[in-house]
């Protein structure tokens, strides 16, 4: 009987462990129905807002489209024409015979503004720009800039903000090249007038392409980058007028990279609710989870490659954070970034960024490690090309102090008050300018050398290397001269 007893309890227990399994089962079963039948939701309400967003900080209350349409052609025209060169050569895949081994094909003008320049390199440049002008093409880049502000504004139909096509932004990188390559050309031509208006175009370009999401501040910053760069070469090369040099000043000053990175994150985060509404399902009450059926298109890749659907969808949304923890997430990723632009420099933003992003599982949110590198990488461009902007003014105020005194002033505190209230800082590292005159003329006829200790903090002696802009193992040791000779 006890064998019997025994036997029939087991049974009794297996039938109930059973019975319980089958009802936690049936429990999962509908709690995946459940999130599988949840919808997406995509509303128009980002979009208006980011366009909103546009409109104000270009400045305008009434959008001349004409103007957008107009910039979008202008800027085309000198890609239209390398392309055709390049079509007229063989096309892009092979380069033609002779064509020198180093340089770029197809051919791209920023080959034609380094210090040794092949010779049919230098002529197709010239020949291009000879091309431009004869065309009229510099005077409708600037019938273009003197009209009325070119705004872009979405319209993104069925697709994702991000998926939202910028064109232009490519266009535009070619322009600025090109523009780079007729600052130099002018200068070697005693033209400073013409070198002014290319100056002037291409910071045209950046503050219009700079109204596009984070990778129009990417471009933005790149082409201002470029023209600063020429601005501090003509200072080294040329002897300046004193009134190009205050129009430099005065063109210079109009760059200002924080606000712009301002801008940028305030678009992003209206992008990051329109991905987090095609990405996540809407439950009314404003949560919801992973989407089974996610409504995007990864055309660019700009919305996140790999995005689970279907069942998988349906599961993975009890392990990925909600709707709601996801956008807080995103949010304080973003405000960590715009207070690092309130009040830190490149040495510090990184450490701001990596203590945020380490206190979320990368596994509950996976959009959060998609999105970060990005906006990590955009800050740190944003205090470079600051300090850009600031040391080129340095070097102008320096050049108009040699023209009324003679010489180079002794200290950049001799600056001030007459050319800065006080001196502006180095972004890079949030230490002091180095500054150093020397005793005589060094190799590259230089006087004194402008430098940044960069993000290692430390004065290597004005060791110039590119990587001393940025934070990464290659920056050790590492300073960023101002004042550099062409490379």
């Amino acid at each position: 009987m006890t064998s019997l007893g025994y036997i029939a309890g087991m049974k009794r227990l297996l039938k109930m462990l059973f019975g319980g399994l089958a009802v936690l089962i049936a429990i999962l079963a509908i709690l995946v129905a459940v999130r599988a039948s949840e919808k997406v939701v995509v509303t128009k309400k980002p979009e208006a807002e980011l366009n909103a967003l546009i409109m104000a900080t270009m400045g305008v209350s009434d959008r001349n489209a004409a103007a957008w349409d107009s910039f979008q052609v202008v800027i085309a025209e000198p890609k239209d024409l390398l392309d055709r060169s390049t079509k007229k050569a063989g096309g892009p895949e092979i380069a033609p015979a002779g064509w020198p081994e180093g340089s770029s094909w197809p051919f791209d003008f920023g080959d034609a503004v380094r210090k040794t320049v092949p010779e049919v390199v230098m002529a197709l440049a010239s020949e291009s720009l000879a091309t431009l002008r004869s065309s009229g093409y510099f005077d409708r880049l600037r019938q273009v800039r003197l009209g009325d502000t070119p705004v872009m504004l979405v319209n993104t139909g069925q697709a994702s903000m991000f998926d939202f096509l910028l064109p232009e932004l490519g266009r535009a990188r070619v322009a600025a090249r090109m523009n780079a390559y007729r600052m130099r050309h002018a200068l070697n031509q005693g033209d400073e007038q013409e070198f002014l208006e290319a100056v002037r175009d291409n910071r045209f370009l950046a503050q219009i392409v700079s109204q596009e999401f984070l990778i129009g501040a990417l471009v933005g910053y790149a082409v201002d980058a470029t023209t600063l760069e020429q601005i501090r070469l003509a200072i080294m090369e040329h002897r300046l007028s004193p009134e190009t040099l205050r129009s430099l000043d005065e063109i210079v000053r109009t760059c200002d990279p924080r606000s712009v990175m301002k801008f940028a994150v305030k678009a992003e985060r209206i992008g990051q609710q329109d991905m987090i509404q095609r990405l996540f399902t809407d439950d009314g009450k404003g949560n919801g989870h992973i989407a089974p059926r996610p409504k995007l298109n990864s055309a660019l890749g700009l919305t996140p490659e790999g995005t689970p659907t279907g069942i998988v969808a349906t599961l993975a949304s009890f392990v990925i954070a909600d709707r709601k923890q996801n956008e807080a997430a995103l949010d304080e990723f973003r405000d960590a970034g715009l207070a690092c632009l309130a009040k830190g420099d490149a040495a510090g933003a990184d450490l701001t960024f990596d203590s945020t992003l380490n206190k979320y599982p990368k596994f509950q949110y996976p959009y959060l490690y998609i999105l970060a590198p990005a906006l990590g990488k955009a800050l740190s461009t944003a205090f470079a090309v600051e300090s850009d902007v600031h040391a080129t003014r340095l070097l102008i105020a320096i050049e108009l102090y040699k023209h009324a005194n003679g010489a180079a002033p002794a200290t950049l505190d001799a600056l001030v008050p007459a050319f800065f209230p006080s001196i502006p800082p180095d972004s890079i590292s949030g230490k002091p300018w180095v500054y150093k005159v020397l005793p005589a003329p060094d190799e590259h006829g230089r006087r004194f050398l402008l430098y940044s200790v960069g993000t290692d903090g430390v004065d290597n002696a004005g060791t110039h290397a590119i990587e001393a802009k940025f934070r990464s193992a290659g920056s050790v040791g590492k300073d960023f001269v101002y004042n550099s000779p062409r490379e």
